[in-house]
């Protein structure tokens, strides 16, 4: 992975970290063969209750073609009940 794309993906978390400033998304990246440089697929990690949702055109293994929206209750998973006092 090029030091340049390393440094960028540093970025966000260090805001978060530092700032306090929570990105609203996270790029996942899955590896050919869990291997890196080749890349498989990307996708948005979308803040709750949001859901990464397909555009609808454009390649389905990328990333940019996804947008994160509050979708249906039915659609989205309900965290677990807090257990406990």
């Amino acid at each position: 992975m090029p030091a340049w794309r390393i440094a960028l993906s540093l970025i966000r978390p260090t805001r978060w970290v530092e700032q306090g400033v929570a990105p609203e998304t996270i790029l996942a990246t899955k590896f050919l063969g869990d291997t890196p440089p080749a890349v498989q697929m990307t996708r948005p990690l979308c803040v709750y209750p949001k859901v990464a949702r397909y555009k609808g055109s454009g390649d389905s293994n990328v990333a940019a073609n996804f947008v994160c929206i509050t979708d249906e209750r039915d659609f989205n998973q309900t965290p677990a009940p807090k257990y406990g006092p």
